[in-house]
């Protein structure tokens, strides 16, 4: 999107330090090491840098103008536009550019799936449709704002994934994003640091659908019948999606059946009254009803089942969420990129699949990060339920995670199938030397908070030799 220094200045209320050019830029940096033609650079300040140390090396990388909060050294071919502070102005910007947007928004959020449900919209809508979808995780003020400066007014959909850490974020977020269409993946406990209990998180997230005119709402939730009632009240169309088991669901996964062998699940959903059964590579249900109103909107968009599946068939999941590498007669999945009881939940009962199947299941789990006061409780009941999922082998990674093995388990538990394990180097060797090397079918997976980086537990030797199912 072009984006002029009246603009600018009007927007952001700026001073032009520089000589007056007329400039139009091209959409916006926040990264100094970012490309572009004729951008413009925000110099926000972090807790680690602050980007008014690198307008040079913006201006290397094609900035043509920056927003500052001070004067500093600039290349002189440079525009610097003077604001009280650079995040307020960048959001100012994100706001007025998605009022310039025609192409039909739609918002994500949830404990758990955004970035996968919004993977999902973007691949089955851009079948036939211009879509824009914000980049990796920009959920915050920040990467949506920037994100909005950076669409082309020329798309069709837009998709922008919603993410809070505290009271206060989503109504303006909300504002930013100004959606037309919301997606509620799921609520439960996640980020409970900010907010206290899910109840505030639930009420927080609703916001994002007060000027929306549809919402797709989780219908296997304890909060969604309410919830709906009180969306329809002023005037939305709800459409649920879920099970069977949730009340008055519009969008229904009706079956599914995990075929190892060809690597794909095959399910039967209920869309608009219409029964129709896809396959998919990737193996938890828990995906499967994240899709549903991915596939609902496109069907209703006009895309044709054969389509759909064609795309289907030849998904490449995000980096971290149900990665899945075939390794001789062992399966490696990396679902490491975050983790809460929600997802944690999906985890272990894929892994129970297979348990069910006769493989022999790892988990390895490193600790839940943000969840305030629940913190302790949401561990030990982790723990706790890897016994009733029939989980055989486990490895357990950080001090929340091994805090709660000691409490719960017997000390001939933490002897046996229990392994309290210092570090990914640790959780390499225990894995080459107690997993099957021929023979028996196993199946290992890897989950926990983005902070634990968990992918670095995966040994080499497997990343090297693995197939990858999913692709």
């Amino acid at each position: 999107m072009n984006i002029h220094a009246q603009d600018i200045l009007a927007v952001t209320r700026a001073h032009l330090l520089t000589a007056e050019r007329n400039d139009i830029f091209d959409g916006v940096m926040i990264d100094s090491r970012q490309t572009s033609k004729n951008g413009l650079f925000v110099a926000l300040k972090g807790h680690k840098t602050d980007g008014h140390f690198y307008l040079e090396d913006a201006y290397q990388h094609g900035a043509r103008g920056a927003i500052v909060d001070n004067l500093v050294p600039h290349p002189p071919e440079m525009s610097l536009y003077l604001v009280d502070n650079t995040e307020k102005a960048l959001i100012g910007l994100g706001e007025f550019c998605s009022r310039q947007l025609n192409g039909t928004k739609i918002a994500i959020t949830g404990t758990v799936g955004k970035t996968t449900a919004k993977f999902f919209f973007q691949h089955l809508l851009g079948i036939l449709y211009r879509v824009a979808a914000t980049p990796q995780s920009y959920n915050t003020f920040i990467g949506v704002s920037s994100s909005f400066c950076n669409f082309s007014i020329e798309n069709d959909f837009y998709v922008i994934e919603a993410g809070i850490n505290k009271k206060g974020e989503m109504g303006e977020l909300a504002k930013i994003i100004d959606p037309n269409i919301v997606v509620f993946t799921a609520f439960g406990r996640g980020h409970l640091e900010g907010f206290g209990n899910v109840e505030t998180v639930v009420g927080e997230k609703m916001l994002l659908a007060q000027n929306a005119h549809t919402v797709y709402l989780h219908g296997d939730n304890p909060y969604s019948s309410q919830l709906s009632e009180d969306l329809k009240k002023t005037g939305k169309e709800v459409i649920r999606f879920g099970t069977p088991e949730g009340f008055d669901n519009t969008l229904i996964l009706y079956d599914y059946h995990l075929d190892l062998k060809a690597g794909v699940s095959s399910f039967i959903c209920r869309c608009e009254e219409q029964t129709i059964s896809f396959r998919v590579p990737f193996f938890s249900p828990e995906l499967m009803i994240i899709l549903l109103p991915a596939l609902h909107l496109a069907l209703k968009s006009g895309i044709s089942t054969i389509d759909i599946q064609g795309v289907l068939e030849n998904l490449l999941l995000p980096e971290g969420r149900e990665k899945i590498d075939h390794i001789g007669n062992g399966y490696v999945i990396d679902d490491s990129y975050n983790a809460n009881p929600v997802s944690m939940k999906k985890a272990l009962h894929l892994l129970e699949r297979f348990s069910h199947q006769g493989y022999q299941t790892w988990a390895v789990l490193g600790d839940m990060l943000e969840m305030g006061n629940a913190s302790q409780a949401v561990h030990e009941e982790c723990i706790r339920s890897l016994e009733e999922h029939h989980i055989n082998n486990v490895i357990l990674y950080g001090p929340l995670m091994h805090e709660a093995a000691e409490k719960v388990l017997s000390k001939n538990s933490l002897d046996g199938e229990y392994y309290l394990a210092s570090s990914p180097e640790e959780i390499q060797k225990i894995l080459l030397d107690k997993v099957p090397k021929i023979g028996d079918k196993w199946i290992v997976l890897f989950k926990g908070s983005r902070g634990m980086k968990m992918e670095e537990a995966i040994p080499p030797e497997w990343r090297e030799c693995g197939q990858r199912v999913n692709q």
